[in-house]
């Protein structure tokens, strides 16, 4: 989930206070280049910031570098962007069909890059006062002295997103690694990555405010990359993800249940993702992988609502090619749901589910002392939905859970 603005604006205010760049040399830059490093706005750890990744070697004190960072990302759910849900009333600006990149947290739309935000829900009716695009200063980078937002290398200043979200950014070196992060209060919901590529100054980054960027006059600027050889190029612009999010708007919600979203991946997952989350074991997602493709996988999502004294609940929706192959494998993961998906020690019995069509129904007797409850699986359409609910004590309501099952079929 993305910060509130007031919030937001605070930390950035902290964080620009951490540090200043070095001063800087004649000295000519030395390349730091190769493969570009990976940020994925997705991290499984219940943080305000993605794990940092770093350079391979330590920039050089005093020389002048530049980070170009390209991709998009979100910081919200997946489902806000196509179905809005509480705290949020409305989704203001032009969000993207899909991130550049893949991203642990998934694919759906996006509204993010690494200097703008071009799409936001917010709470209220009316999105007149959300002036959008605006820059945003979540991505940040941090040279050995504390952790800011870099200063942005461009020609002429920016006031909307480059068509292909590639942005430059000025940096000094410290003699130490740098290392580069994203905050958000829920990293857990996010999902896009960027590829950020690092390399020395070039004379060409003096123009414009390049030298203001590096804190320098040009003169300075212009002397300190006097010997500097060309920039590489950037590997070419590539296409959105093209994987299916029509999943993500079938699973279960947090308007649906009391229990509290689990925010495992949002974004709509492919089928190792999907089975690697959907099983607690390799066997169990080998198994879910090898069966999903055959019946013509095309994407999948996956929920997990959770409290204290309350069922917990996991839903699943995955399309597959027809029909048919989703029918099909309706009866082949009713079978490898009963083998390793029960809870530990619980007895299984399987078969189906007179109260709803197309379906089977798993029950999970417990042990003394142990967890019991049930899992619904059911097709319709090209779709095959499964609700898994668990509960200690075994509170688990068959009719409610059947009745939450027949909602999720019905959805669009």
């Amino acid at each position: 989930m993305g910060l509130g603005l007031s919030f937001k604006r605070a930390i950035v205010a902290s964080v620009l206070a951490l540090g200043s760049l070095a001063p800087v040399s004649s000295a000519t830059a030395q390349s730091v280049g190769g493969r570009p490093l990976v940020l994925d706005a997705y991290s499984p750890a219940h943080t305000p910031f993605t794990p940092p990744v770093s350079s391979r070697a330590p920039l050089a004190r005093n020389h002048l570098y530049v980070a170009t960072v390209r991709g998009s990302v979100s910081f919200y759910e997946s489902v806000d962007y196509v179905a809005i849900q509480a705290p949020w009333h409305r989704m203001c600006g032009a969000p993207q069909r899909a991130p550049m990149f893949s991203s642990a947290g998934g694919s759906g739309q996006v509204g993010n890059d690494a200097e703008f935000i071009f799409a936001l829900p917010v709470v209220g009716r009316s999105c007149a006062t959300t002036k959008l695009p605006r820059p945003y200063a979540n991505f940040q980078a941090n040279l050995g002295q504390g952790w800011k937002h870099p200063n942005l290398l461009s020609r002429q200043p920016l006031v909307k997103p480059t068509r292909s979200h590639t942005y430059a950014f000025a940096l000094t070196g410290t003699g130490r690694l740098v290392s580069f992060r994203l905050i958000d209060t829920d990293t857990r919901d996010d999902y896009g990555s960027f590829r950020i590529y690092l390399r020395g100054a070039v004379s060409g980054d003096c123009s414009g405010g390049g030298p203001a960027a590096f804190g320098l006059s040009r003169a300075a600027c212009m002397a300190a990359t006097a010997h500097s050889p060309a920039a590489p190029r950037l590997p070419a612009v590539p296409n959105v993800l093209a994987l299916d999010q029509a999943p993500v708007a079938r699973a279960l919600r947090s308007s649906d249940v009391p229990s509290a979203n689990q925010e495992v991946p949002s974004g709509a997952l492919t089928v190792s993702q999907f089975a690697a989350l959907d099983n607690t074991g390799r066997s169990g997602a080998s198994a879910e992988t090898k069966l999903l493709r055959t019946h013509g996988f095309r994407s999948a999502a996956i929920s997990q609502f959770a409290a204290p004294g309350l069922p917990s609940f996991t839903s699943t929706a995955v399309k597959l090619s027809s029909p048919q192959q989703a029918l099909a494998a309706l009866q082949g993961e009713a079978g490898l749901a009963a083998r390793t998906q029960a809870p530990a020690g619980a007895a299984v019995v399987a078969g189906p589910d007179a109260n709803v069509a197309q379906s089977e129904i798993l029950t999970f007797t417990p042990t003394a002392g142990g967890t019991g409850g049930l899992e619904l699986l059911a097709s319709t359409g090209d779709y095959l939905y499964t609700l898994r609910v668990v509960a200690k004590p075994d509170t688990v309501s068959r009719l409610a859970d059947e009745q939450l099952l027949r909602m999720l079929l019905a959805r669009g």
